[in-house]
């Protein structure tokens, strides 16, 4: 009969017959704790595991929900106001009416509270500068 080998072309005869003479003399019980230790250890360090990257994903979800999500928010919420500001400066020059000019200003409003939380959820210098120069293009 010719034994099965593994990868390393050690028979599993002799791994198995190595492995019992390593534990011969041990009691059973000795065995039973040795074999309990080890799956704890296995279960404790897979805990450890799936504890660490649970919390490196929850911190990426909290980047993208608290930092990301309203930053790009602000930014859209900018672009539309300057879209409508535009539209309001076009109407007030076509006929010079109050209503136009409230438009004006409740959209400059706007613009500039949404400019503010990007500046505030930026993190680079170069966010930082582009925000800046948003704003002194949209005043001029």
């Amino acid at each position: 009969m010719q034994d099965r080998t593994t990868d390393d072309k050690t028979p599993l005869r002799a791994r198995h017959t190595a492995l019992a003479s390593l534990t011969e003399g041990w009691k059973v019980s000795v065995k039973l704790y040795l074999s309990f230790g080890a799956l704890l250890l296995v279960v404790v360090a897979g805990g450890l595991v799936s504890y660490l990257f649970t919390e490196e994903i929850d911190r990426k979800f909290r980047q993208v929900i608290e930092i990301e999500e309203p930053l790009e928010q602000a930014v859209l919420e900018m672009e539309i106001n300057a879209g409508e500001t535009a539209l309001a400066v076009l109407d007030y020059v076509r006929d010079l009416g109050q209503e136009n000019l409230d438009r004006i200003i409740d959209s400059r409003r706007d613009f500039e509270r949404y400019a503010e939380i990007f500046m505030r959820l930026v993190e680079t210098k170069e966010e930082r500068a582009l925000g800046a120069k948003v704003a002194v293009l949209y005043r001029e």
